[in-house]
C-alpha cells in the first residue's frame, strides 16, 4: 500500500499534525502553546480512528504520523509535569 490508499483530506491533516509534532519539542516548552498541542493530540486520535490506514499502512506519511504521537504527548504534558514537580517541592521542602 502506498500514499494513494490514504484519502487526500486525511493525508493533508496528517501532514499538518506531523509538522506540528516536529516542532513540539521546541515549542512545547512555552506554557500557553501546550494547550494547542493538547488539541493536536486529540486531533491525532480522531484522525487515526477516522482512517485506520494511518495506523497500519507502511507509507511514509503513515510512519511519520505514528511517530508524531510521542512528541505530541511531550508537548502536552511538559508544563503540567513541571508544575507538579514545583508544587511538590514547595509543599515538602
Amino acid at each position: 500500500m502506498g500514499d494513494s490508499a490514504i484519502p487526500e483530506p486525511v493525508a493533508v491533516k496528517a501532514v499538518n499534525i506531523v509538522r506540528d509534532a516536529r516542532l513540539a519539542i521546541l515549542v512545547g516548552l512555552i506554557p500557553i502553546l501546550g494547550l494547542a498541542f493538547i488539541g493536536r493530540l486529540v486531533e491525532w486520535y480522531l484522525l487515526r480512528r477516522k482512517c485506520p490506514l494511518l495506523a497500519t499502512d507502511d507509507a511514509k506519511i503513515a510512519r511519520d504520523f505514528r511517530s508524531a504521537i510521542s512528541r505530541l504527548w511531550f508537548a502536552a504534558l511538559c508544563w503540567p509535569i513541571v508544575a507538579l514537580i514545583v508544587y511538590l517541592y514547595v509543599c515538602f521542602a
